[in-house]
């Protein structure tokens, strides 16, 4: 998919490799026999998931903190119950959706508004493009609805497949495949609309710089 002046409008993360499930699952061991250090490290862990993602869903940095900060209670507090350590970033990342889904019903009975105009939102860590491509892309993210913005999330911010985000939101692998495909879909005629609409911008710029020239 291509984004205004040829980018791409979503990319997976650039960042240093993942830790691998065996490290992770160490450190869950650790912590729930009581290692503080290691219960530190994954009350960070789940509060990054839950900021990075709610931030992504969201637009709204003081909501998105607030995800991050009940992620990491509810993931401290259930981690006893927790059967596979192998499991912990799907236990997480299905708390987290179920954390921004909480929030999202929250600021509409506030009446909170999404994605403003002149918002400002941080995707550049999730992101690799141009500051103009990334507001593009913000303004263009708001035109989604939140469980599209959600499944994207996950899908290009933690890279989860199908199978995973019907875990996480609790949804069929054919529902995620559908928000995924209409919001990429979407994303694309946004992008389409947004090209034609420069190249209309430059041809009556041209024009004018003509006209000055006669």
């Amino acid at each position: 998919m291509r984004g205004p002046r040829g980018h791409s409008p979503i990319k997976a993360q650039e960042s240093s490799p993942a830790q691998s499930n065996d490290a992770v699952a160490a450190q869950v061991l650790r912590a729930l026999r009581g290692n503080a250090a290691a219960e530190e490290w994954i009350a960070h862990r789940a509060y990054a998931a839950g900021l990075r993602l709610a931030t992504f869903s969201l637009d709204d940095a003081n909501l998105a903190q607030d995800v991050g900060q009940e992620v990491a209670i509810r993931v401290l507090r259930g981690l006893p119950k927790l059967r596979d350590a192998d499991r912990f970033d799907a236990w997480t990342y299905r708390i987290c959706a179920a954390e921004i889904k909480r929030a999202a019903k929250k600021r509409q009975r506030h009446d909170w508004r999404p994605f403003s105009e002149g918002a400002e939102v941080s995707v550049e860590a999730t992101f690799t493009q141009s500051l103009g491509d990334r507001d593009w892309l913000v303004q263009a993210l708001g035109r989604l609805s939140e469980r599209q913005r959600l499944v994207l999330g996950l899908h290009f911010v933690f890279g989860l497949d199908d199978r995973e985000i019907a875990a996480a939101i609790r949804a069929r692998r054919g529902t995620v495949r559908s928000l995924l495909s209409r919001a990429l879909a979407r994303l694309r005629e946004l992008a389409e609309l947004e090209s034609e609409m420069s190249l209309d911008r430059e041809g009556a710029v041209a024009n004018q710089n003509k006209e000055a020239v006669r």
